[in-house]
């Protein structure tokens, strides 16, 4: 019968949906990559000029070398000084390796508003009108063109719209800024420098990839790969995969962690109830430990010494010591945990579960709840600010984030955040949280300090992982 045959339909639904990052939106799992690569297309912020414009576009085509156009998904159709204020992703798509010479766009309409504020409709193409820059596409590769509006072409006597763009492939930032968002949908991983708050990258994986670490020593990422039986290993110099981690059939890898020196990487696998226990260097696998039943989520303790494994459907955490590599302790937890953090001192962990609305205050040194505090149902984010201690909490279908004070376990606080989150992390240099929404298919950036909405990227398809250079 196979590693489910003992698990009820239900609760292995409810598996299935969080390993695919809790979305919501029906989708059609895509293969990864073989002959093939990947194209996104993003929109630069509408100039200062543009701001009467709104335009309509109907397709975003690549053009191949002798001149075939290859249509591609569009994301975003409409634009107009709101929908533009920042960088939208327009289009992305699949296509054959090989040569191209540019893009192509068909408009559907165009309007331009009076200084009276009467919109006016202007003359469009019908056909669709090219921009050129020569670029290639790589078997088993990703990647971005930006394009920027040039309203002195695009709009022509106030009766008439081109869509005149400036192509360019987005430099890459300094290491110190990148950042990055798994996709486990369009298998692939959405490069952005956090700062500027843009997406200057796209790295295609494997198929399935969910949980990501990072060894800024070695500029090195480790992606999990659940439909793959591996972990993929990024470059983060290169922006490129430059090796892969065999495991073992049915492992069904959904996250990885490395210790804080970068000597041994885990790899949480979820269908075989295992911890593989992994030389990052040469890639093989020293190891493995036993623990609960459908392990989800690994989270090392600050000091380095233990992990806790959290255990879906045994719902126990399994707590490894790191010297050893043996669990050395197996306690309760609320049914179906799923996300854990430490405080600033180290000396609460602070455990949320999917089928219960406890939250649960562990005592790491003494081994015992301390408490279990009423939080609601549906939790499936957890953060704490180490700078602060206030826990930050993401719940589905639930836009608001939930802030905690940690002494009285009080809710102090509501921040608006997307649709529904579902992974959160600190930016420690620019104070933000950064809050992945698999529904608007966004990363969403929050100022700790004003509590505000700051910008918003847009990314591939089934978010459901952030790591970045520099978090806290």
């Amino acid at each position: 019968m196979g590693k489910f045959a003992k698990i009820p339909v239900l609760a292995l639904l409810l598996l299935l949906l969080l390993i695919l990052g809790c979305q919501m939106k029906p989708q059609q799992l895509r293969p990864a990559l073989v002959h093939e690569g990947e194209v996104y297309v993003y929109l630069e912020p509408l100039p200062q000029e543009a701001q009467r414009l709104s335009f309509t576009l109907n397709g975003v085509y690549c053009v191949r070398a002798d001149g075939a156009l290859m249509p591609l998904k569009l994301r975003t159709a409409r634009f107009d000084a709101v929908l533009a204020d920042r960088q939208r992703l327009v289009a992305q798509g699949v296509l054959p390796a090989g040569q191209y010479k540019g893009l192509a766009f068909s408009v559907k309409d165009a309007h331009l508003r009076t200084e009276e504020g009467i919109s006016s409709s202007l003359l469009v193409p019908a056909r669709p009108v090219s921009a050129g820059l020569p670029f290639a596409v790589k078997e088993k590769d990703g990647l971005v063109i930006s394009m920027t509006l040039r309203y002195g072409r695009a709009v022509k006597a106030g009766f008439s719209f081109s869509p005149a763009f400036d192509l360019k492939v987005p430099d890459k930032p300094v290491d110190a800024l990148l950042g990055y968002v798994v996709n486990s949908g369009s298998n692939d991983i959405t490069v952005f420098n956090k700062s500027a708050m843009e997406v200057t990258g796209v790295i295609a994986t494997g198929a399935g990839p969910m949980g990501m670490v990072l060894d800024p020593k070695v500029k090195r990422g480790y992606v999990a790969l659940s439909r793959e039986d591996a972990i993929d290993v990024i470059d983060m110099t290169e922006g490129a995969v430059v090796g892969r981690i065999r495991l073992n059939a049915g492992d069904d890898p959904s996250q990885v962690a490395l210790t804080p020196d970068g000597g041994t990487l885990f790899s949480v696998n979820t269908g075989s109830n295992t911890i593989s226990v992994i030389d990052p260097v040469s890639f093989v696998e020293r190891s493995r430990i036993k623990v609960g039943v459908q392990p989800v989520y690994m989270l090392l303790d600050p000091s380095g010494k233990r992990a806790y494994v959290f255990n879906y459907f045994s719902n126990t955490a399994s707590i490894i010591d790191l010297t050893s590599t043996g669990v050395v302790a197996t306690v309760a937890t609320d049914t179906a945990p799923i996300r854990g953090a430490f405080n600033r001192a180290g000396d609460r962990l602070y455990i949320i579960n999917e089928s219960s609305p406890y939250l649960t205050v562990f005592d790491p040194s003494g081994l015992s709840i301390i408490k279990r505090q009423f939080a609601g149902q549906g939790m499936r984010a957890i953060k704490v600010d180490t700078r602060t201690d206030l826990v930050y909490i993401g719940k589905m279908n639930t836009p608001f984030l939930e802030v905690y004070d940690p002494f009285t376990f009080i809710p102090v606080d509501y921040i608006k955040a997307g649709a529904d989150p579902a992974y959160m992390t600190i930016d420690n240099d620019e104070n933000d949280l950064c809050v992945v929404d698999p529904v608007l298919e966004s990363l969403i950036f929050i100022n700790l300090a004003s509590k505000k909405t700051v910008s918003m990227i847009d990314v591939g398809v089934g978010p459901c992982w952030v790591t970045l250079m520099g978090e806290r």
